[in-house]
């Protein structure tokens, strides 16, 4: 089995998701909790690459999950998402702060400046953002890739260390039929979150309607039993 993808695990939302969209692209994932795995085992077990998956912690805060350092001197290649990227940040050196007016939410738009990471990606796309922390100092030997009206580092990369970000997502891929799969994962990744977000909006709206629904209905009913109350 040459072609070995880790995704190891901080608390996020999508674990299972960010497996299966890089299984569907015929490499194999595993998925580990962030404590459940060791540097050397990671080493010995061979992945080609491996994924932080998010959470809905700080990175500064003194009890957030986090990784052993270590593994950022392996060699293997990491993408991170949201709170992955963050991690990555601020465990080599850089500075992660509250978003105060940097935090976004939504459709956003993103400028990207040439990265090997971005090819066959226009330099102006359409990303969901949903942070409120944001990177404000960029770990030594990291340049920024992409940025946006709010968040000058939208994605980072290191390229001499094989580490890199990308719209909070981590790649930087020595074997380039994996790096083409997790480009094609990261495009796959913004579209069906988005697709999620926007399925739990319509549902939310179909919430409200029938509750506004009932209400009217109720409404009515304690009308015309009071108008019966009335003719008594």
């Amino acid at each position: 089995m040459n072609e070995k993808i880790l995704v190891l695990d901080f608390g996020g939302q999508y674990d299972q998701l960010i497996a299966r969209k890089v299984r569907e692209q015929h490499v194999y994932t595993e998925i580990k909790g962030y404590n459940h795995i060791s540097p050397a085992e990671i080493e010995e077990k061979g992945y080609k690459g491996i994924i932080f998956t998010g959470g809905p912690n700080s990175v500064y805060e003194e009890s957030s999950p986090k990784c052993d350092p270590v593994i950022f001197e392996l060699g293997i290649p990491i993408l991170g998402i949201c709170y992955g990227d963050q991690l990555m940040a601020h465990l080599l050196g850089g500075q992660v702060k509250g978003a105060e007016a940097q935090s976004e939410y939504g459709k956003t738009k993103v400028f990207m400046t040439g990265s090997m990471l971005f090819e066959g990606i226009p330099e102006e796309s359409t990303c969901w953002m949903s942070h409120t922390d944001y990177i404000a100092k960029l770990p030594e030997g990291f340049s920024s890739i992409a940025a946006t009206g709010k968040c000058s580092y939208a994605a980072m990369e290191d390229a001499k260390r094989k580490l890199g970000t990308a719209l909070e997502k981590i790649v930087k891929v020595k074997d380039s039929s994996i790096r083409q799969r997790l480009l094609h994962l990261q495009i796959c990744l913004d579209k069906l979150l988005t697709e999620l977000k926007q399925e739990k909006l319509v549902k939310l709206a179909e919430e409200r309607r029938r509750r506004e629904e009932e209400a009217q209905k109720q409404k009515e009913a304690d009308a015309r039993a009071k108008k019966e109350r009335e003719k008594n």
